[in-house]
């Protein structure tokens, strides 16, 4: 791995265990989530966070639902290891799906 991946990879939220899954949709606000809950070093946004790193407990006075999913968790559709074999092409479909759904926009 190359230094700047390694210098990349420091930036992120540690992972203390065993990760089970991955998701198709939503990776960005699960590892932002991370973020928060293992308190990671963040000084360009003193506002939220004490010496340059992140804090939960300012985080419930900014935005109580991402307070709620970092220490509550969030709910996640699991879908079976079956389902890939049977449909090489649907982690795809399902990534396509949530970048158009989130880029959409209501005029």
């Amino acid at each position: 791995m190359h230094a700047t991946q390694h210098a990349f990879n420091a930036r992120l939220a540690p992972v203390t265990e065993r990760i089970k899954y991955a998701t198709l949709g939503g990776s960005h606000l699960t590892q932002v989530l991370r973020l928060w809950n293992a308190s990671m070093k963040c000084p360009k946004t003193p506002h939220l966070g004490v010496n340059g790193f992140l804090e939960k407990s300012i985080l419930i006075e900014k935005d109580a639902a991402y307070y709620d999913a970092i220490v509550n968790g969030m709910k996640y559709h699991i879908i079976d290891e079956s389902v890939v074999t049977m449909f090489p092409d649907f982690p795809n479909l399902c990534q396509a799906a949530e970048n158009a759904r989130m880029q959409a926009h209501v005029f």
